[in-house]
This record gives C-alpha cells, sequence and structure tokens, in this order.
C-alpha cells in the first residue's frame, strides 16, 4: 500500500491502512479530520477540472487544426486553373446522342444532354476530333479540312451553339486536335504531291527500295511519303516547314475565335521535324 503523509501545525505524519483508516507514527488509529476530508475533496476537484481544460485544449487544437488543413486545401484548389481542378466528360459524338434518327451522334444531341451531364457534375466537354474528314477511318482523324466541322455532327453554326449552350451553363468546351498528319485527300497533300507550294509540307521520300514499311508510294507523283505504320491513307506533316507550323497555329486561333476553351494535342511524339532516321523530333 502506498503512504500519504500530511502535514499539519503538529506535523503528523499518517499512513493508509486496511479499512480506509489512518494510522499514527505512535501506533494510534484515528478517523481523518472533516478539515483533511474537505482539502481532500477539493485537491480532487481541482485535479479533475486541470484535467478536463487539458482534454478540452487537446481537441481544440485537433478542430483549429482540421480546419486550417481544409482551408490551405481549399485554397490551393481556388488557385489551381479550371483544367487541372473541373471534372471532364470525353464526348465522341458520333456515339453520343442522335438527334436526328439517322443514327450518328450529333452537336444538337450534345446540346440536348447538357443539363443530363450537368447534372452529373461535370463542368468540361472535351470533344473527339470534329474536323471534316474524308472518310470515317482512324476513329474521324483523317482530316481534310482542319477549319471545318464534320457534316455529319452539323454545321459550324451547330458546333458554335454547342459551345454557347455550353459556356451557358458554366461548362468549358476544348476539342481534340492532331497535328501531325492529314488524310491524304486534303487540299494541301494534293498540291504537295503536284510540287507546287506545299511541296515540302510533307515528309517526302523519293529513294525507297524493298519493302517500304511506313512509307507509301503516291500514285500521283510516283514519290513516297511518310505515314503511321497501317495507316496509308494519311501523311506526316513536315514540321520542319515554318509555314506548316504557321497554318497549324492559324488553325489554332480559327477555333479559338469560336470560343473554344482549349485543345488536347494528340500525337505530339510525332511531329517530325526531321527525316524518321534521325529519330528527329521537332519542338512545338
Amino acid at each position: 500500500m502506498g503512504e500519504v503523509e500530511f502535514n499539519n501545525e503538529d506535523e503528523y505524519k499518517v499512513k493508509i491502512v486496511d479499512g480506509g483508516e489512518y494510522k499514527e507514527p505512535g501506533g494510534g488509529i484515528r478517523k481523518p479530520s472533516q478539515e483533511e476530508i474537505d482539502a481532500y475533496k477539493i485537491h480532487r476537484i481541482i485535479v479533475m477540472i486541470i484535467f478536463g481544460l487539458v482534454v478540452v485544449i487537446l481537441l481544440l487544437l485537433v478542430v483549429i487544426l482540421i480546419a486550417t488543413t481544409e482551408g490551405c486545401e481549399a485554397s490551393e484548389d481556388k488557385k489551381l486553373p479550371w483544367y487541372k481542378s473541373g471534372v471532364m466528360y470525353n464526348i465522341y459524338p458520333r456515339s453520343f446522342k442522335d438527334s436526328s434518327g439517322n443514327g450518328i451522334g450529333d452537336f444538337k444531341g450534345i446540346v440536348e444532354k447538357l443539363d443530363y451531364l450537368k447534372g452529373l457534375g461535370v463542368n468540361i466537354l472535351y470533344l473527339s476530333s470534329v474536323f471534316k474528314i474524308d472518310k470515317d477511318v482512324d476513329y474521324g482523324y483523317s482530316v481534310i479540312d482542319f477549319k471545318n466541322t464534320n457534316p455529319e455532327y452539323g454545321t459550324l453554326d451547330d458546333f458554335q451553339n454547342l459551345v454557347d449552350s455550353a459556356h451557358e451553363k458554366h461548362m468549358k468546351v476544348i476539342i481534340e486536335f492532331v497535328p501531325c498528319d492529314t488524310s491524304i485527300e486534303h487540299e494541301w497533300f494534293k498540291e504537295s504531291s503536284k510540287g507546287q507550294t506545299k511541296k515540302d509540307w510533307y515528309m517526302w521520300n523519293d529513294n525507297i527500295t524493298g519493302l517500304s514499311g511506313s512509307w507509301a508510294k503516291d500514285s500521283s507523283s510516283g514519290r513516297y511519303y511518310l505515314h503511321q505504320n497501317g495507316s496509308s491513307e494519311k501523311a506526316y506533316l513536315n514540321w520542319k516547314n515554318d509555314d506548316v507550323k504557321d497554318e497549324m497555329e492559324s488553325v489554332l486561333g480559327f477555333w479559338l475565335d469560336r470560343k473554344v476553351d482549349g485543345f488536347r494535342v494528340v500525337s505530339v511524339q510525332r511531329l517530325f521535324g526531321d527525316s524518321p532516321t534521325s529519330n528527329g523530333i521537332v519542338d512545338l
């Protein structure tokens, strides 16, 4: 058993013994005085109050720490650009919503679903290739006109209505942009094939022998053009040519003028600025 000492006027020292009685050093047993009991009660109350205050202070510190941390995170979120903090939804127009009943999705169909998408928490629409194509190959990326829309999806006015309608609902619109190649039916390629003003707009080679691999022979000129292996209906642009860069910058400006909020640039690694044999990749 532990020992408890009380210092009073008579300098008594008492010990706790079985039965809750107090034993004096001389061997006498007596009950604690009322004064001692009151002092013990006060002491106990003081200890409990101090313990309670410590617990409350610790809880307050935890709450303050959590609130401060959440506040910092919220502040950081506000600093993030919309394309990093928003909820993005990728739409392949052909298969999303058909408004005309012809079996092909279109811009008007997307407009009809804006409220639904907004209800899901979406605030960024990311549209896969919307450009005019020569045929539905390679998921619609065989582009023949970067400054026009796929007529199966709608007109430029229909596209503009989609962008305006999305903006009215505080939704951003970005479109997919594949700048590395075009369809061989593109007017640029046809002019380049004829050796006219755009003769260096594509990657040409006159000395291909044996298996051509990623080179395909142009029936008009007899020359070989570079393409993605297995996709000979498209030809790689020559990004070493400043005219190509200027024209592509013009394409981006065209869509920005129509209030598009941004672009997802696809296949950047295939922007050749030199012969493929030297692994030359051009900077954007």
